[in-house]
């Protein structure tokens, strides 16, 4: 521990004091420092002559104008029109007081440049719900609908007997029943139309179309007194022993 220099003089007696005084001086002259005005010298500033005139016009330079050549006009040699000969005509009247016929237009001349009308587009019926059941040749004794139907049928499916080849069966190694679904439409202009057929080698299908093909032109059927494209299907059966 230090030994004081004075140790009978108490210090901390007056320490409050001597802060006080302290601060006083502090603020005393900050105080004065921010009032404190200082005048300066003012100093104007200077102008500088550049040595010329910014007022005087500007120099104008005139560019000579180039005249365009002119054009020459071409010269069109003016062919004299002989006049039409005139058919003499006795009387001079005639030529001016007569007026001239007007055309009378033929009703059939002016329909032909008509369009023609849209046809209506022809209905495709399935047999079953046709009106008017289509006439295969020599069914036509008949009229009545389920006649007509039965005597068709008989008649196709003598057609097919006669004509389908099974021997292709046998060629394809195919045993068993064999059962080929074909579908056909007869048009309302009366034409077969082949529209598919479902069995079990791509050979009896070709075979089926042939055969279905044979059928002849048949009446076509009506609903409401128009010709109509009719629907038939056709299943043909035999077995391969």
């Amino acid at each position: 521990m230090q030994i004081k220099k004075y140790p009978h003089k108490n210090l901390n007696k007056n320490r409050i004091l001597y802060f006080q005084i302290g601060l006083s001086l502090v603020l005393f002259f900050s105080f004065i420092s921010i009032e404190w005005r200082s005048d300066g010298k003012s100093y104007e500033p200077e102008t500088v002559d550049p040595g010329y005139d910014f007022t005087e016009q500007a120099i104008v330079i005139e560019i000579p104008k180039i005249k365009p050549k002119p054009i020459e006009k071409k010269k069109v040699e003016k062919v004299k029109k002989e006049p039409e000969p005139v058919e003499p005509n006795d009387d001079p009247d005639q030529i001016f007081n007569e007026p001239e016929p007007e055309p009378n237009p033929d009703p059939n001349e002016i329909l032909t440049g008509l369009e023609k009308p849209i046809p209506d587009p022809i209905l495709i019926v399935p047999s079953r719900v046709v009106e008017q059941f289509p006439v295969f040749p020599g069914c036509e004794i008949y009229e009545d609908r389920e006649k007509l139907k039965d005597c068709m049928n008989g008649k196709i499916y003598k057609l097919i007997r006669k004509y389908f080849d099974t021997s292709i069966a046998y060629d394809l190694n195919l045993n068993g029943p064999q059962k080929i679904y074909t579908n056909f439409k007869v048009s309302h202009t009366g034409e077969v139309i082949f529209e598919g057929a479902r069995a079990p080698h791509p050979e009896l299908q070709k075979e089926a179309e042939r055969v279905i093909l044979k059928i002849p032109d048949i009446k076509p059927g009506k609903m409401g007194g128009k010709p109509v494209d009719v629907l038939f299907s056709v299943p043909i059966r035999f077995e391969v022993n």
